[in-house]
């Protein structure tokens, strides 16, 4: 949406004027801003917008024939913005033509923004291009309005969609293409450069004293630094948080319960790759000691720690513990 700031002020040095057989003040060039005077309108012409309802447009103007408007004023300002507010139009403008004593008539001049006859999509292969189709189908409409806001946001998801694919360099322009056509229509193309997929150049490690960086790394499944066996490399951010979830886990089920990443970083480097960091705070491990029974009327504490097979010492597994208590049991 656009507001023409020339036009503006023209609509405004017209409204000024009081088009009266009285032309001294005109022919002196002295125009009197001051000189506000209420007028009833005694007619209002809707010039474009030729589909569009015309009492629905004065309403929402709010001006309306047999009502009053003071000229000049904040009527026709208000009026303006309430007609731009409403994203149909490009542009608006408001003109008095004439006046006949206190009688003023006037026209209201819309351009309206095209509609979206269809999309089309350069430089992104035909297997995906459904797959992008059902990404923005909400948010464009054939036939519809095409805002500035859309096509932004049209872009961003089609961005987040290559994003999630590891191709965090993708660009996304759009080309809005006129159409041939009886009502002012146009074309969308989406100019996609998906660029290579970016990879992990390294995954650093930091406060891990009971476990190598090596065996850390293994536990990231889907998150792999360049040249490992078998397995490509890629940085997607929604895989990489699931990972370091994973590490988490790792960390409680070997007895470090308290364990806590305490900052990953991740920044792409020179060559274009991802660096990722990560800092742990351990914190202490934990053993099971003493293991006491309560309410166990139907069997005995051995065959409970037999069931159980979990001894003092042992490593502090929350996960062991509830599945072996669950199964045995038969809860």
């Amino acid at each position: 949406m656009k507001i023409n700031i020339l036009t503006y002020i023209l609509v405004l040095v017209a409204m000024a004027f009081r088009l009266t057989p009285d032309l001294s003040a005109q022919d002196q060039g002295i125009i009197n801003y001051t000189d506000k005077k209420s007028y009833e309108i005694g007619g209002i012409e809707i010039v474009g917008a030729e589909t569009r309802d015309r009492n629905a447009i004065k309403s929402i103007a709010n001006l309306k024939e047999g009502g009053k408007v003071q000229i000049p004023g904040p009527a026709i300002p208000a009026a303006i913005k309430s007609l731009l507010k409403l994203r149909l139009f490009d542009d608006v403008q408001i003109y008095q033509v004439k006046t006949e004593g206190n009688i003023v008539f006037l026209k209201i001049i819309l351009v309206e923004r095209p509609i979206l006859s269809r999309w089309s999509y350069k430089g992104v292969k035909s297997s995906q291009q459904e797959d992008l189709n059902d990404v923005i189908k909400n948010i464009l409409t054939k036939g519809g309005i095409v805002t500035d806001d859309q096509k932004d946001l049209a872009k961003t998801k089609i961005k987040e969609f290559y994003i999630e694919k590891g191709k965090l360099n993708v660009t996304v322009k759009v080309n809005e293409i006129a159409e041939e056509s009886k009502n002012p229509s146009v074309r969308l193309e989406f100019i996609v450069d998906p660029k290579n997929r970016v990879k992990v150049e390294d995954i650093v490690f930091e406060g891990n004293k009971s476990f190598s960086s090596r065996k850390l790394r293994k536990q990231l499944d889907k998150t792999k630094r360049k040249g490992t066996l078998l397995k490509k490399s890629k940085y997607i951010e929604k895989e990489y948080q699931e990972d370091i979830k994973s590490l988490t886990k790792f960390y409680q089920k070997e007895g470090f319960k308290n364990m806590s990443i305490t900052q990953d970083t991740t920044y792409i480097n020179k060559d274009g790759n991802v660096m990722v960091n990560i800092k742990i705070d351990e914190g202490n491990r934990h053993y099971f000691r003493d293991i006491k029974w309560k309410g166990n009327t139907l069997y005995t504490n051995d065959y409970l720690y037999t069931i159980l097979g979990i001894a003092k010492g042992d490593i502090y597994n929350p996960e062991i513990t509830s599945k072996q208590t669950e199964i045995q049991l038969g809860r």
